[in-house]
C-alpha cells in the first residue's frame, strides 16, 4: 500500500495492463485437417488475455462442428462469429472480424499454422515498446519472420524471410509497400487506432495484411521482430505463397513479364482505392507518392520508369526490380 501511494501512476499502469484485452481473428475455409492443431497451440500460448474470433466462410468439410466443439470447449476463449453471409474469401471474411472486434489490440491467424508459445507475450511486448515512443494514439503494426515447415511440421527453412528474399526492412515505407507488401498476416498484431483506420477494407485490395500495412505505412509505423512466432505450413493448398526463392522460382514468376504485368495492375487498382478513400488524410508527400503510382498506367513507356527511379517503387531484390522495369 504504501509503495502505491508513492508511485500512484505504476498503480494506474498495473491497472491497465490487467484490463488490457487482445483479439486473434481466424478466418477459417475447409480447414478440417489443421484447424485444431492450430487453435491448441494459441490456447497453450504464454498469455492468456486474449480471445480468439472465428469467423468461418462457409466451409463445406467438417471445419464447422470442429470450431464450435473447440468453443463448447473453451467457452470463455473462443467466440464464433455466425453473420449468415456468403463466401467472403480471406479478405472480406478478415474485414467482418476487424468490424467486430473491439480490443486495445487485434491479431491475426491462419488456419494451418502453428503458433510457438511465446508469440503473443513477443509482439505484444514490441507495440507496447512502440506506444511509448509513439503514444498509443499512433497507428502500430508489428510482423515477425516465420519458421517454413512441411505438412508434418519438420523444418524446411528456419526463416521465411530468407527464403522468400525479403527484407523487412523495406516494409516501412509507403513507396516500397505500394509495390511489394513484405507483411505476413499470420505473424501480425495492430493496435487500435490502426484498427479503426483501416477497416472496412475494400473488394479492391489484393490481401488484408497488403492493406493494413499500406495504412501503417502512411499514416503510423511498422516494426518487426525478427525471431520467427509462427511455424508457416508448406502444404499443396499454399504452395504459391510459399515458394522458395531459387532460379526456378525466379524463371518461373519473378521475370516472367505475363505474371508480372498481372501483379502490376492489381497493385494500380489497390492503390486507386486507397487514394479514393484516403486522400484528405494524407500527408502531401505521401499524397504524392500514392497519386503517381496510380497514375502510372496514363504513362508512356519513358515517364513509367522515370516514376519509379524517381519515387522509389522499388521491389526486394534486383531480378523482381529487372522483370518489373522490363514488364510494365
Amino acid at each position: 500500500m504504501y509503495f502505491c501511494l508513492l508511485y500512484p501512476h505504476l498503480l494506474h499502469f498495473r491497472f491497465e495492463l490487467a484490463h488490457m484485452t487482445i483479439d486473434i481473428l481466424l478466418s477459417t475455409y475447409n480447414g478440417e485437417k489443421y484447424i485444431e492443431q492450430q487453435i491448441h497451440s494459441i490456447l497453450q500460448q504464454s498469455r492468456s488475455d486474449w480471445v480468439l474470433l472465428i469467423r468461418d466462410d462457409l466451409s463445406h468439410d467438417s471445419t464447422p462442428y470442429l470450431i464450435h466443439k473447440l468453443q463448447y470447449l473453451y467457452p470463455q476463449k473462443i467466440q464464433i462469429i455466425d453473420d449468415k453471409s456468403t463466401n467472403l474469401g480471406a479478405s472480406q471474411s478478415f474485414s467482418k472480424l476487424l468490424e467486430k472486434s473491439k480490443s486495445d489490440y487485434v491479431m491475426f491467424c491462419d488456419q494451418d499454422d502453428v503458433w510457438v508459445p511465446n508469440k503473443i507475450e513477443l509482439t505484444i511486448s514490441k507495440i507496447q515498446e512502440l506506444e511509448y515512443i509513439h503514444s498509443k494514439k499512433t497507428p502500430l503494426l508489428v510482423h515477425s519472420d516465420l519458421k517454413v515447415v512441411d505438412h508434418q511440421l519438420d523444418l524446411i527453412e528456419n526463416s521465411f524471410w530468407k527464403y522468400q528474399n525479403l527484407d523487412p526492412k523495406q516494409g516501412n515505407f509507403l513507396n516500397r509497400t505500394l509495390v511489394q507488401n513484405v507483411v505476413t498476416g499470420c505473424t501480425v498484431m495492430i493496435n487500435q487506432p490502426l484498427r479503426q483506420l483501416a477497416t472496412p477494407i475494400p473488394n479492391e485490395c489484393i490481401m488484408h495484411d497488403w492493406w493494413i500495412a499500406l495504412v501503417a505505412a502512411a499514416f503510423g509505423k511498422i516494426a518487426y521482430i525478427e525471431t520467427p512466432t509462427v511455424l508457416y505450413r508448406h502444404h499443396q493448398s499454399n504452395l504459391i505463397g510459399s515458394k522458395k526463392w531459387d532460379l526456378k522460382y525466379i524463371f518461373s514468376r519473378a521475370i516472367d513479364p505475363k505474371n508480372i504485368k498481372v501483379c502490376f495492375e492489381e497493385t494500380i487498382y489497390q492503390a486507386q482505392s486507397f487514394l479514393d478513400i484516403y486522400r484528405s488524410s494524407l500527408a502531401v508527400e505521401s499524397l504524392e507518392l500514392v497519386e503517381t503510382y496510380s497514375d502510372l498506367n496514363n504513362l508512356n513507356f519513358f515517364q513509367k520508369r522515370t516514376a519509379l527511379l524517381k519515387h522509389g517503387y522499388y521491389k526486394i531484390g534486383s531480378l523482381r526490380n529487372l522483370g518489373l522495369f522490363l514488364a510494365i
